[in-house]
């Protein structure tokens, strides 16, 4: 679908945009909208005698609003019009990611706003709040409210800039135009978009369902199967061997070395310093040397073994901290195989529950988790076909995320071109209805 530009244009006289059509204005915020910045939250004066639910500026997201579980805070009778929020607000990020708007759909009641959020209500009927929320979003795109702040301290966006700002102002009819046009549009883009992360998602369970079934049953589906004996293994291929950890591998933890951050700054250097997913920093020294692989011992990260690895191979010389057990193969159990069984296997059995969320595999429970033993010529040849299905993966994952940037890319350019009239929508509502 393409869209006529006007027939007319001006220059818009800031340097974020060239032109605009030429009957659109360019005021102030300040002559559009009330700006008030939120009540500042001072635990101090809690008296619990006038409470009332207030959205933080964790709760504004793009087009959306928490209003669930908010916390509270007291706001005197004198104060409540002033720092409460009306359905159709609009609010927008004052830190963070400062523009960040969202339009309060009047959901709960009564409810406050803090500080960190400036609260936009339109003077008169000519503003469109629909139409604004897509201007801020193009604004924020453009880093405009970015380019004005101070590079020497963390960007905030002052009740005093934000009034300053002239952005693109149509008449009320076109704002609202403006508004269904980019709402449709945008729904069909961000449905596609979604789609594509679903893939994305098939793709990772797909390839976690293959994986695991070449680990726990083999590539041969042809092949005898006996009972392990164990209830979360089932049947396996009668050929292989069924042998806890401490038969299969050996844990060489009195390597590990705990450096904290500061001491590794200054010891910085050309061996990486590992901790359970990946290289936390390089240093200038090493303790360890050879192949192995690390399993975490602790953090919340075993509950995602779906879709995080739990296993990294490790090899050269290097160094791991105390948060990863360091472990090899010895016999027939290479590494590699013992690395990929854990790459997502479920721990939970085997794990000490320390604090909210946090859980820990200690090494005698380590030792005590069955494993499945192939000869090593099919170990190789699992593991070589765990890395093809892996790549494969690897490619249509990448290619459904340059999907999902160029859909993106789409969104935005969209937003720009109807929010600064280089495309006129007008006639969209009825094209839609011809189609």
């Amino acid at each position: 679908m393409s869209f006529p530009a006007y027939q007319a244009y001006k220059d818009s006289g800031v340097d974020w945009f060239a032109e605009l059509p030429d009957h659109w204005s360019l005021p102030p915020l300040y002559a559009r909208y009330e700006q008030v910045l939120g009540k500042m939250l001072d635990q101090n004066k809690m008296t619990g005698m006038h409470p009332v639910p207030y959205v933080r500026n964790v709760d504004v997201q793009w087009d959306q609003v928490n209003a669930e579980a908010l916390p509270v805070i007291d706001i005197e009778p004198s104060e409540r019009e002033r720092f409460t929020l009306n359905q159709g607000d609009l609010l927008i990020c004052e830190g963070g990611e400062i523009g960040r708007t969202a339009i309060w759909n009047g959901e709960g009641g009564k409810v406050a706003f803090q500080k960190a959020i400036h609260r936009l209500r339109p003077i008169d009927e000519t503003e469109h709040v629909r139409y604004f929320y897509y201007v801020m979003r193009f604004a924020t795109s453009m880093q405009v409210f970015l380019a004005s702040s101070n590079p020497n301290t963390i960007p905030h966006l002052t009740g005093e800039r934000l009034r300053g700002y002239r952005l693109p102002k149509p008449t009320f009819d076109e704002q609202k135009a403006i508004a269904a046009f980019l709402d449709s549009e945008t729904a069909k883009i961000d449905s596609l978009v979604s789609e594509q992360r679903r893939l994305i998602e098939l793709l990772k369970e797909k390839r976690q369902a293959v994986i695991s079934h070449a680990v726990t049953k083999g590539l041969n589906p042809n092949a005898p199967m006996k009972p392990s004996g164990i209830e979360c293994l089932g049947d396996v291929p009668e050929h292989w061997e069924v042998k806890t950890f401490r038969y299969a591998c050996d844990v060489h933890n009195t390597l590990r070395t705990p450096i904290d951050k500061q001491t590794r700054l200054e010891i910085t250097g050309d061996y990486p310093y590992y901790g359970p997913t990946g290289v936390l920093s390089r240093i200038n020294r090493f303790v360890v040397e050879g192949e192995y692989f690390l399993l975490g011992e602790d953090g919340d990260h075993f509950l995602k073994y779906q879709t995080h690895s739990m296993s990294l191979n490790v090899k050269g010389k290097f160094n791991v901290n105390n948060h990863a057990h360091l472990i090899r193969g010895k016999g027939e159990c290479s590494t590699k195989w013992a690395s990929l069984y854990f790459e997502h296997k479920d721990l939970s059995p085997w794990l000490i529950k320390q604090g909210v969320g946090r859980m820990k595999l200690r090494k005698e429970k380590l030792l005590t988790i069955p494993m499945l033993i192939p000869p090593p010529r099919e170990q190789e040849n699992i593991l070589t076909e765990a890395s093809r299905v892996k790549e494969t993966s690897k490619l249509l994952i990448a290619e459904a995320e340059r999907a999902i940037k160029l859909l993106q890319e789409r969104r935005t350019a969209l937003i720009s071109a109807a929010v600064t009239g280089k495309i006129d929508v007008r006639g969209f509502a009825d094209k839609e209805a011809a189609a």
